[in-house]
């Protein structure tokens, strides 16, 4: 397996309230299919460009959290974790 390249996306996760909604949507604009995978919380939906996995997508309802706004999380692939954490942090950024 190759290393990324820095900066790279790796991974995008949509929390929504209308996982149908947003499924079509995707599946519309970006040809889009899905794989169902099962997890404790719920079901997991896996976005697909031909046999790549490019995304998840997760109900908002099924993570029984009311602090969790609905939201894209986006992994990025770095070199160097803790100089990127103090990048991002001598550039206003946060830290989760």
């Amino acid at each position: 397996m190759t290393t990324p390249p820095h900066g790279s996306v790796l991974w995008s996760e949509l929390v929504t309230k209308d996982v149908d909604t947003s499924k079509a949507y995707f599946a519309e604009v970006a040809g889009w299919t899905y794989q169902e995978a099962p997890m404790p919380t719920g079901v997991y939906h896996i976005a697909m460009v031909g046999e790549s996995m490019v995304a998840g997508i997760m109900s908002l309802d099924e993570l029984d959290d009311p602090s969790i706004a609905p939201h894209w999380m986006t992994y990025l692939a770095v070199t160097d974790v803790d100089a990127a954490t103090a990048q991002t942090e001598a550039n206003a950024g946060t830290v989760i």
